[in-house]
Parts: structure tokens; sequence; C-alpha cells
């Protein structure tokens, strides 16, 4: 890694920030700067062949004599990047007491390939290992190395698993081994065929897609279109509700106001209140121009279920496990659903309707009143203090790829100005979307389903006034995570983590005001137990960002990426004001992984075959890059979207080294349960 003396760069104050020329958000002028972007891109390995993310081979091995897991784990997972160099190293981990560390040195193996053969012999003992997982793993090593005639019995038998860890896991090997694993390709393909139509596990059966996708390597792409009818429209009509007790005195609801959440699915900031020129969101306007609008307000994931299970817990879903898409797992023995301790202080918890928790929740324990069939806060006593949550649908990512049909009935409850026109749509793209039909219909119906969630919000506080209670309830309204478009969802740059967060409190917040503090939905939990009266438990690791309470703003804030469905991933950030730093712990997969969920929606059909036709430009090509860089660093002032890759220049290497320090110290910190493989942490967990 090359170096500098430099001195650390600070994250800029904010008068300096405000001094910093800002693009508007209809406005994407990237085309001048596009040979500069592209000469920053890097898919290399490693910058130098004897270091990786700051330290050589032996600085990480220093590092496997750790007393902390967390940190022996995470050299293991990295010596694989050293290449052929590290395999004397991996070899001898083979025989290390931790399963998770013999099951990363058996896959890095497996990535090595042909160069591992001196490892074979101890690959062979552990091919009977008690330990299914490490089954797996070695069998996937030994198939690369020597063949699959042989050695592909674990990887047959974990493609039978109804567990989707080992499932998953079975057919992501299969599809690493690529052309290699031809020979069995006919008893994949039968299996993938048993879940044909839509039976079973779909993560399961989207891993065995790909597995057969990537053994025939026939460069063929799926046909997905838009439907002209059907879809299944997503915010049901909540039907009649129930009238309700009327509010509390003033100082009583001062010192423990109502609390509600106005959470929505699936957007980045694309509101009129934050600059967005293109939509129309009178009823959000109006909310930030009573109250104040969080401009750096972030998830710790980019995908729905996970950062609902952070919130719900006011853990990083990585503390305990909980960090896949679409897993169960047990929360910690000490901790609650958090509604639990607003419960015991006397408030009426509700929620409506989503709760995705990712854990076997007793809903009936956590709140008063919880799925579709309720009024809300209108069923509580008299005197009362509540909490509720209404959680609005409508604006899902499967909603911008419904059909023509849906589309229609939906707009159908907008005024005509507030439909959005495709043809207008071309310049408010961001540079990482072609600027093809179904991009500026996607982009188009996307603002649409916005609109249509404004509506609902704005029925929402028009109960809340016809009720009384608008004076002393504490709004806030908030995304579980960014856009539902390609490199959006499911990632973690700021198009996947950047979310809107509002925030009106009558009498103490003030109008109109604008907050640049750094803000996690992971603080939602302290801060709404905080403005309840209730001390956040200790094991809680968000902050209180309103009340009396109010808690420092931190220097950074954290992400995390894991798998994403039937897609394995791993990747790590630390994001400042100013700059934000991604470290690859599996660079050799390539960004534009298949997952069949996300393979529908149609720019990502329109960006696959143009890369395939050879028609993107360098900016767009960098999602289908065979590799990742290691490291990532983006100035995300002057590069919101993140396409200029600055890891390597030198000027940059003190904040680069800066973010970095803090991220390895953050991941031990919060015992950063992603560095275990998922098939063994769940045979852990059991």
């Amino acid at each position: 890694m090359l170096h500098s003396e430099q001195a650390h760069i600070e994250t800029p104050h904010r008068k300096e920030l405000l001094l910093m020329p800002k693009l508007p958000m209809n406005r994407y002028l990237y085309v001048a700067c596009i040979a500069a972007v592209c000469s920053h891109f890097s898919t290399s390995k490693i910058l130098r062949a004897d270091e990786v993310a700051g330290r050589n081979l032996a600085g990480w091995k220093k590092d496997l004599a750790s007393d902390n897991r967390t940190v022996r784990l995470r050299a293991a997972k990295t010596l694989g990047a050293f290449g052929t160099e590290a395999v004397p190293t991996l070899t001898e981990l083979l025989g290390d007491q931790d399963v998770a560390v013999q099951y990363w040195a058996a896959s890095h193996l497996g990535n090595i390939g042909d160069a591992a053969k001196s490892s074979v012999r101890k690959l062979k003992e552990l091919f009977d290992s008690e330990s299914q997982p490490i089954r797996m793993a070695v069998s996937y090593a030994l198939c690369s190395i020597e063949g699959v005639d042989e050695w592909s019995g674990p990887l047959l038998e974990g493609i039978e698993s109804k567990q989707r860890e080992v499932g998953c896991t079975a057919a992501d090997f299969l599809a690493r081994l690529g052309p290699k694993a031809k020979s069995i390709l006919g008893k994949v393909e039968a299996k993938h065929q048993e879940y044909l139509p839509n039976q079973g596990d779909y993560h399961i059966r989207g891993s065995l897609e790909n597995a057969v996708r990537d053994i025939k390597n026939d460069g063929l792409l799926e046909n997905h279109k838009r439907p002209k009818g059907g879809g299944t429209p997503r915010g049901k009509n909540p039907g009649k509700l129930k009238t309700g007790p009327g509010p509390r005195g003033a100082d009583q609801a001062r010192q423990r106001p109502n609390v509600l959440w106005i959470s929505c699915e699936d957007i980045s900031p694309n509101l009129g209140c934050f600059g967005d020129e293109y939509a129309s969101t009178p009823n959000l306007d109006q909310l930030a121009s009573q109250g104040v609008r969080f401009t750096q307000a972030f998830t710790p994931a980019g995908v729905c279920a996970v950062v609902r299970t952070g919130i719900i817990t006011g853990m990083y879903p990585i503390s305990f496990g909980g960090q896949h898409m679409r897993s169960v797992v047990k929360f910690p023995e000490e901790v609650k659903p958090f509604p639990v301790y607003l419960r015991e202080a006397g408030y009426f918890c509700t929620n409506k309707a989503k709760t995705d928790y990712q854990s076997n929740v007793d809903m009936n324990a956590t709140w008063d009143r919880h799925g579709g069939a309720h009024s809300d806060w209108r069923e509580r006593k008299t005197g009362q203090p509540f909490f509720s949550v209404i959680n609005l649908t409508c604006s899902h990512e499967s909603q911008i790829r419904h059909g023509e049909k849906t589309h229609a009935g939906m707009l159908a409850k907008l005024a005509p100005e507030q439909r959005h026109d495709p043809d207008l749509a071309a310049p408010f793209l961001p540079p990482i979307y072609p600027n093809t039909l179904e991009a500026r219909k996607d982009w188009a119906w996307y603002a649409d389903n916005i609109s249509e969630m404004d509506r609902q919000v704005g029925e929402i506080l028009q109960r809340l006034e016809d009720d009384g209670l608008a004076d002393n309830t504490v709004v806030i309204f908030w995304s579980d995570h960014g856009r539902g478009l390609p490199r959006g969802k499911r990632w973690i740059y700021d198009s996947g983590v950047h979310v809107p967060v509002i925030v009106r409190w009558p009498q103490v917040m003030g109008q109109g005001r604008v907050n640049d503090e750094l803000v996690s939905t992971e603080d939602l939990t302290a801060t709404t137990l905080s403005l309840a009266g209730v001390k956040p438990k200790d094991y809680m690791q968000g902050r209180v960002f309103l009340g009396d309470g109010k808690q420092p703003e931190p220097e950074m804030l954290f992400y995390h990426r894991d798998r994403m469905d039937e897609a394995y991933e791993l990747m790590r950030a630390a994001r400042t004001h100013r700059f934000k730093y991604i470290r690859n712990y599996e660079p050799e997969r390539t960004y534009a992984q298949h997952i069949d969920y996300m393979d529908m929606m149609p720019t990502l059909v329109d960006l696959r075959q143009m890369h395939k036709d050879g028609k993107l430009n360098a900016v767009q090509e960098r999602f289908f890059a065979e590799r990742k860089p290691i490291e990532e660093l983006y100035d995300v002032v002057s590069d919101p979207h993140e396409t200029r890759n600055l890891a390597e220049l030198p000027e940059f290497q003190s904040t680069l080294t800066h973010l970095r320090k803090s991220l390895e110290e953050w991941q031990v910190e919060v015992g950063d349960m992603g560095m275990i493989p998922e098939a063994i942490m769940m045979e852990s967990l059991r």
C-alpha cells in the first residue's frame, strides 16, 4: 500500500461542508469528468502483492494468535487475498481448533485451485469431519484442486438440505466451481427442478439457479419483462377505524409524549423537502416545514429485515447473528424487543403491520396490538400515552416492476399533476443507470410510488389531527433503507443506506429546521425509550439523538452487508460526513451477482443486456467487474454516487488508514459475527 506522511484529514466542520459546491438532486452532470472517474477504477486483487488492507502476510498471521475471536477470524478471512503466497499458512490452519478458521482456510484453498496442491493431504484428513459445513468447504477445495468426480459428495448432500444456510452454501460452492462441475450438472439441474415452479425455499432455489448458470457458463440471460397486468399492490385500505380517547394534559404529554413512527420501504431522500425537483410529496414537505429534516440519516444495512432486526433489539444484527437476509436466530438472552420496556412503563404499543424481526418474537408480549386489524392508538385507555408504528409498504421495490394495470390503479389515487412522466425522468437518473426507456420508467414509477406513500402519510397525520393529538405527539418518519433499484437496496453505498428522516415535535423542536448530524436508524430504539422516560438498556448500541437525553454526535457511522437472499457477500463500511470507506472481504465476487428477486427489475435487465452487448459506459460497467477492490474510499461530498475510488491515491492514505482502523475497532467492539461463516454460525446457535 502506498503511504503518505500527510496528517489525518479530519471530518470537515459543517461550515466547511456548506462552502463545498453541491450538485442539485435533479442534475447529474458527470459527462465532463467521466474520463477522470474511470481512470481510478480498480478491480485488482491487492494494490501490492505483499500487502492487503494495510498489512503484509506476516502482519495478518500475528492476528491469528489474538485472544479475540473476531480478530482471529478477520485474519483468517483476509489471508485468502494473498493467493498462492498464503497456501502454507492456510494449509496449517486446516488443523486449527476453531471450525470457522478451518472453513475459511479450506474455502480459500478452493479459490486458489491448482496452485494449492500441497494442501491436498491435509484437506483429505478433514473430508470426513463431523461438521457438515467443514465437509462442504473441504469438498469444494478438493473438487477445485483434484476434480469433482471423487470429491463432490458433501456438496451434493448439502443441496439436499432444507436448512437455508446449508443449501445456499452448498449451491454457492458449486457455482464457484463453475464449468469444473459439468460432470455433475445433471444432478444439480435435477435438484433445481424440484424447486420449480416456486416450490420450497426460494433462497435455495435461487442459489441452485446460480449454480446451474455458472456451471453451464453459456452467458444466457433471463428474459424478465414487466407484466402488462397482474402484480400485487401493497398497502391495503385499513378499513373502518375505531374512535379513541382524547388528548392528555399538556404537562403530562410533555413529560411522556406520545410517539408515532411512520416508516416506509425502499426509498432514498427523493422527497421535495430534500431537494428532489422530480418528486411530488406535499404532505411530507409540510411535515418537514413543521419540524426538523435530518439530512445525514442512514441505515446500518441496505435491506429491510436486517435493519428492522437491529431496530427491534437496539443492537447491530452482526452482534448476535441476525445479519443475513431472511434468517431466523435467537436474540441474546438479556435482550427483549424494546416495546416490552415501553409497555412496562405504561405505554400502549401498536404495530401495523410489518415486523421482519428475523426471530421468533412473541408478538402478543411485544405489542398491545399488532397485525392490520386494529385502530392504532385509538384503542388505548383514557390518559394512556402511546407508541404506534405504521409501516407503509406501497413504495416497496416490487411496486416499481408491478403490472401496468396495477400501477394504473395506484395512479388513479393521485392528482394528475403528481403522476410522473417517464419522458421527463432522464435528467434525474443517477449516472450508474443507463438512459433507457425501462430505466426512465422505473424511475418514474419509483417517484409515483413515493407520491402514493406521501398521500397515505397525509391520511395518518390527518387522523392524528382529528383526534386532537398532533400537538402532543412526536412524529418520526423514516425509510427502512435506500431505493429499491440496482446498487441501491441491499448495498451499503449511500444509494442503499441514505434515508429521509423527519421529526415533528411541536413546541419543542421548532419548525422548518435542518439537522446535519450523522444519525442511524439504530438510534431510533434508544431515542424512543428516552423520550418516554425509559433509560435505554446498556446492551443497546445506538445513541439518543432527540430530547433531554440527547447524546453527542459520533464521528462516523458503520455499515454491514452479508448474505442477500441467495447471494453471499461480506462487506463492512465506515462513513464520516465527507468520506466513505468500504472493506470487501470477498473481493473475488463480482458486484453483479445474480439475485432472482432483484434480477426482475427492468433497469437491471437492461444493464445486464447492455453489458453483454458492450454498450455501457465505464461508470456503469464497473458493476460488472469480475473482482472488487479490497478497499474502496469515496469523497461523498464531491462524489455522492460513489463512482471514483480514492483508495489507491497517495493523498488519501491517512484518511484511509484512520477509517480502516476505526472500522476494525468497531467490529471488535460489537463482536462481528459476520466473520463466522453462516453455516458454521447457525450450527453453533442451534
